[in-house]
């Protein structure tokens, strides 16, 4: 399984081995993917996890990654060449 965050902060869990695998009771097979939010139950054939989102984190994240886009993107310098 892939576990995956987007750039605005969401998750979304893709199913990379050959057995299905189920979140919150709906079955993902081989190669589907589906979105995951805070307390889904993912179960991979006898076990069970509960994924949780640290929002706290996940918003200081893309915030960073925000202003980082940002800062190379002004960084940028025109310069126009004369033959």
């Amino acid at each position: 399984a892939l576990i995956k965050m987007e750039q605005d902060g969401s998750f979304f869990l893709k199913n990379l081995g050959k057995s299905s695998m189920f979140l919150n009771g709906k079955e993902i097979a081989t190669g589907q993917a589906g979105s995951l939010s805070s307390s889904s139950l993912i179960e991979i054939r006898e076990m069970a996890f509960v994924f949780e989102i640290n929002h706290k984190s996940v918003r200081e994240y893309v915030e960073n990654a925000t202003k980082r886009n940002q800062e190379k993107n002004t960084n940028f310098e025109w310069s126009e060449r004369v033959p």
